[in-house]
């Protein structure tokens, strides 16, 4: 039950021309192609929905995925993909957060990494990407651990920072599009100062993650 589009004007929201659809019970979506405006780049956006494993609305979590050159391709929107949107280096921050050698943003777009986790697509996804299975395992692994640790980030920040929806500030949409893009803009930053620093990156440590929410809870 997300919101999901191609955004077209690079504002991280579905309004306006932008044709909306809603993901269904398994957070499927199919959209028609579409032209950005003053070739920006493209990108699907999807916000809110409900975790399909425990329910759960998520209503302040927005989701970016850069859309690859074919149209055809799937497009899996992934807190991780919403970060790799958000640098203009993805192959600095796939390696930082131990992604496997070689694996680039695209491909961490192209595949389905729950469908993976349950044995239900992977012939498809490994021939698409033409990994070995000990590679895809850790491909996936890697791919829905940052997942949960980057939206678990995302759901604090929603707690921290100031209530805006209620007082009609922002819209709910506004609202999940600021938090996501907050956090994502400072997760890049701390772990780009970490790799030029010779620094570890880890999305479960707290001096990591105190970092991040201090300076979302700024800009925000």
């Amino acid at each position: 039950d997300s919101e999901v589009c191609i955004d077209l004007n690079a504002d991280s929201l579905c309004q306006d021309l932008e044709q909306v659809v809603r993901s269904d019970e398994q957070g499927f979506y199919n959209l028609p192609d579409a032209t950005s405006e003053e070739g920006d780049v493209r990108r699907v956006v999807s916000i809110g929905g409900s975790d399909i494993i425990t329910g759960k609305v998520l209503k302040s979590l927005a989701m970016v995925a850069t859309m690859p050159t074919d149209p055809t391709k799937t497009i899996t929107v992934t807190p991780v993909s919403t970060l790799l949107s958000a640098t203009d280096n993805p192959d600095l921050i796939l390696m930082a957060l131990g992604f496997p050698e070689g694996v680039s943003a695209e491909d961490i777009t192209s595949i389905d990494p729950w469908a993976l986790a349950t044995d239900s697509g992977e012939n498809e996804d490994e021939n698409a990407l033409g990994l070995d299975d000990a590679v895809l395992d850790a491909l996936v692994e890697t791919l829905i651990t940052a997942s949960v640790q980057i939206s678990n980030i995302i759901q604090t920040a929603d707690a921290v920072v100031a209530e805006t929806t209620n007082t009609g500030i922002q819209t709910e949409q506004e609202r999940a599009a600021m938090l996501t893009s907050a956090v994502a803009e400072e997760l890049v930053k701390v772990i780009e100062e970490n790799v030029a620093a010779g620094e570890d990156t880890s999305l479960a440590d707290s001096n990591l993650v105190e970092s991040v929410l201090v300076g979302t809870v700024e800009e925000s």
